[in-house]
């Protein structure tokens, strides 16, 4: 009887270990997710201001992609617009 008391012990021992250390890592993880998601929601704004600057700037197509600077301006703004692509649909993909 009494050995049977001492194992049973030992295994609740060790499942309350393994609970407490279970909740730990999912606290961490549910903190790291809730860091994750603010930089997700500021990078996201960033990128859409980005894009609105990005056309305010050439708003009237100044920058042709004829020359070497309008060639760059246009692999930028190609560059940001894949980017806003990437970040909607992830961000579609959670709703």
């Amino acid at each position: 009887m009494i050995v049977i008391i001492v194992i049973l012990s030992i295994l609740l021992s060790i499942a309350i270990y393994f609970s407490i250390n279970t909740y730990i890592k999912n606290k961490k993880l549910i903190e790291a997710n809730i860091e994750y998601d603010d930089w997700f929601g500021i990078f996201n704004l960033r990128i859409r201001e980005t894009i609105e600057m990005i056309n305010e700037v050439d708003h009237s197509g100044v920058f042709e992609a004829d020359d070497d600077v309008g060639h760059s301006f246009q692999s930028i703004k190609e560059i940001i617009n894949d980017l806003n692509d990437l970040v909607t649909h992830d961000d579609n993909e959670g709703l």
